[in-house]
């Protein structure tokens, strides 16, 4: 049986958290519309790719002996996660207001969360990627060295995310 770790851990409880705060009505219904889609944008864009290898990679069973479909699920809950505390930040930083027209400060605030957590991410994950071949995926098209290839989708995803979200909110 697979080991799970701390970080697992850490995904599901965020995430029975991020939906109690729904249903509780602490945090407005849009969320919950957001999380899905940030989970779809991920599991589509890249972490089916990157999970099971798809494209001239390694699959994450054969990077870090992990199970792919586990995994797979595992990640795009954190991504959407992340996702959802982009948005929230932006809200804290910038104002619900930010979300009207664009605001390129409220971009701004969930792009560098967006990227500087997947720095943080890859440096911890380090060890699975280097000398690795990641799957080419829909948001990661440039092959390149694995550190560097995870960061191509979280330098497009805010700018699906945001429109997204400016939708969601305003709806």
């Amino acid at each position: 049986m697979e080991k799970v770790s701390l970080f697992e851990i850490l995904i599901i409880v965020v995430t029975l958290v991020i939906f109690g705060l729904i249903s509780l009505k602490r945090l407005p219904l849009w969320y919950l519309w957001l999380f899905l889609f940030t989970f779809g944008l991920c599991l589509i864009g890249w972490e089916l790719w990157m999970s099971f290898g798809l494209i001239n990679g390694d699959s994450v069973h054969e990077r870090s002996n992990k199970n792919n479909t586990n995994n797979l699920i595992l990640m795009c809950l954190g991504d959407a996660i992340i996702g959802v505390l982009q948005v929230f930040l932006a809200i804290k930083i910038c104002g619900k207001d930010s979300f009207k027209k664009w605001n390129w400060k409220a971009f701004g605030v969930i792009f560098l969360f967006g990227i500087v957590q997947n720095i943080i991410v890859t440096i911890l994950l380090y060890k699975q990627l280097v000398n690795k071949s990641i799957s080419s995926a829909p948001m990661m098209p440039i092959k390149m060295n694995a550190p560097l290839m995870v960061q191509q989708p979280w330098i497009l995803q805010p700018f699906l995310l945001y429109p997204v979200a400016m939708f969601l909110i305003n709806s």
